[in-house]
Order: structure tokens, then C-alpha cells, then sequence
């Protein structure tokens, strides 16, 4: 089981969650989970986690890729659409939605 705890005092961008799985706890830089993530239970919830926490090691990273995870999965959300049912086709479908940010060059 996966147990998730709000630290008592929120930093001025973003806050962490505790994680604590197994009795061990984890920093990650994720204000909360998707609503489709808590949806699919314990195993997604701790898949998730466990992305952002071992496979990504600098926090401003985990940060950028929790906003852009949490922007498309609202996106899948507000179609109706839950963690199982996203395919490849709705990433491409994503992606042909958002043009990406202007050249820095």
C-alpha cells in the first residue's frame, strides 16, 4: 500500500508529497497525482511514482516532466479517457494539439 502525506508547511512553487511506500519515504516534486492515476489503484499509483523518483534524479526535470505528465493527462481526462485506454494514437493526437513553444535561435 501506498501512503501519501502532505508535508505540513508549502513551499513557494510547488509542494512535495511524502511518499511512503513500505515504510520508506521519498521525495517527489508532484503538488499531487492525476486524477486518473489515483483512479487505477495502488499499482499505477506506485509505477508513477516510481518513475519520477528513480529514473529521474534532478528535481527541476521531475518537475518539468510532473507539469507536462499532468498537463496531458488532464487533457485525457476532460475526453473522457482513463490511464488504460491512452494509446499511441492519443500521444500523436496530443502532440498534433499543442505546437510546442517558439525557437530559441
Amino acid at each position: 500500500m501506498v501512503h501519501i502525506v502532505m508535508p505540513k508547511k508549502k513551499p513557494e512553487k510547488t509542494h512535495d508529497l511524502v511518499i511512503r511506500p513500505d515504510r520508506q519515504s521519498v521525495r517527489v516534486g508532484l503538488g499531487s497525482l492525476p486524477a486518473s492515476v489515483l483512479q487505477a489503484g495502488d499499482e499505477a499509483i506506485r509505477a508513477f511514482l516510481e518513475f519520477f523518483t528513480a529514473t529521474i534524479r534532478n528535481k527541476n526535470t521531475r518537475a518539468a516532466y510532473a507539469r507536462a505528465v499532468g498537463q496531458f493527462l488532464r487533457w485525457c481526462e476532460g475526453r473522457g479517457l482513463g490511464l488504460r485506454q491512452i494509446e499511441p494514437i492519443t500521444v500523436a493526437s496530443y502532440i498534433e494539439t499543442h505546437p510546442g513553444s517558439a525557437p530559441t535561435v
